[in-house]
């Protein structure tokens, strides 16, 4: 007897527990550290300053001129980075065939892991060698702010970043043309 209502109360205990963290998710989802909407008018407005996988600083404002992808995401990523990456690949294939050119433009979400070394580890071990393809990182203090601003919304599940996906297309001005939220949507009409 003492036996199963230690089982009953260790179940119950779990129940609570589970309810706890999805409160804890939602509550966090809804406290505006990403967002659903863009916040940004433009793109190369944007006043963040950020550093690339060399090592240099760089500013939104250095794309002017040149139309982009624009996503987050982070290096250590296994799930929704990973199909991330595979989308903007198809993107820049496709862009490719339609002979137009695109900056991809990668933020981090991570930037307390996300260095300069590691997204050089990242692109090397990803073949992702061409030179219209930038990974950066801002400060951690302005990270929520910039994932705010494009759109995009993050949470810390234990260890894990979580993620929303979402690839911006944006105008050689840096206005916001195209939003892909979708996995499945159609790549043509998202470059077109």
């Amino acid at each position: 007897m003492g036996r199963l209502s230690f089982r009953r109360i260790l179940g119950d205990t779990f129940k609570m527990l589970l309810g706890i963290r999805l409160a804890v998710l939602i509550a966090v989802a809804a406290s505006g550290l990403g967002a659903t909407s863009v916040d940004a008018a433009n793109v190369y407005e944007i006043g963040f300053s950020l550093t690339d996988d060399a090592g240099q600083r760089v500013r939104l404002s250095d794309w002017k001129g040149r139309p982009s992808i624009v996503t987050m995401e982070y290096a250590n990523c296994r799930f929704i980075c990973s199909i991330t990456l595979q989308r903007l690949l198809d993107v820049q294939n496709a862009a490719d065939r339609q002979k137009k050119s695109f900056q991809f433009l990668i933020f981090s979400i991570d930037p307390k892991n996300d260095t300069p070394a590691e997204w050089t580890l990242y692109r090397k071990m990803r073949g992702l060698d061409r030179g219209n393809w930038h990974f950066m990182t801002a400060s951690v203090a302005e990270t929520p702010g910039l994932a705010r601003t494009l759109g995009v919304h993050y949470w810390l599940y234990d260890e894990h970043i979580m993620h929303d996906f979402r690839l911006l297309r944006v105008d050689s001005n840096g206005n916001i043309v195209k939003v892909m939220e979708a996995f499945d949507a159609n790549i043509d009409e998202f470059i077109r």
